[in-house]
């Protein structure tokens, strides 16, 4: 990273969706450049040609950044994740995900399967 790390078509012929992801700031033009020349080295690659002419272009760009998940020190120091830890099965609700584990699949999936179903189980059984 950073690096275009997926293209995936969509229901529009000719249009493709890309995800870009880096671990510090860049600015959008940047961003944008590194995906159309990783585009374009996909279609060199591959032989594919552009349905236009002038080659790929970007029709619509969405920031989502931070996906980290970012606590100031002083709310931690106040017992954040405690509290938010608390929260789960609270009014039968449960919650996984990047924010109740690290970012990783494989850990949201054991926090699934060890931590948050058998809660949800015994939730239903009362």
């Amino acid at each position: 990273m950073p690096a275009a790390y997926a293209f995936a078509p969509t229901p529009l012929e000719g249009l493709h969706i890309v995800w870009y992801g880096t671990s510090h700031y860049e600015p959008v033009e940047e961003i944008e450049n590194a995906i159309l020349e990783a585009a374009r080295a996909v279609q060199r690659t591959y032989n594919y040609t552009s349905p236009e002419e002038g080659g790929p272009r970007i029709v619509e760009f969405q920031n989502h950044s931070p996906t980290q998940l970012e606590v100031s020190v002083n709310a931690i120091k106040d017992r954040f994740y405690d509290k938010m830890n608390a929260l789960q099965g609270e009014t039968n609700t449960f919650w996984t995900g990047s924010a109740w584990e690290s970012h990783g699949s494989s850990a949201i999936w054991n926090i699934m399967e060890y931590e948050v179903l058998p809660r949800i189980l015994e939730a239903l059984d009362q």
